[in-house]
């Protein structure tokens, strides 16, 4: 089961980045989250499993302003 504290963030196929939070109620891994995301939409199927706390909510207005740099 995924752990709900955690996010995962990859690069999507736009050029952006999609952040997914799982539902309390799965009984999916990580592992299958991350396979049912698939290559159409993570191309380089790199991701990043971080801390919920660790992503901003709430304020839009800084929606496009993130980088990410390997």
């Amino acid at each position: 089961m995924a752990d709900t504290s955690k996010v995962l963030i990859y690069n999507n196929e736009f050029g952006t980045i999609s952040i997914v939070h799982p539902s309390a109620k799965t009984k999916k891994s990580w592992d299958e989250i991350k396979a049912g995301i698939g290559t159409m939409r993570c191309p380089d199927q790199v991701f990043h499993l971080v801390n919920a706390s660790d992503v901003p909510d709430g304020d839009r207005s800084f929606r496009n302003a993130w980088t990410y740099t390997p």
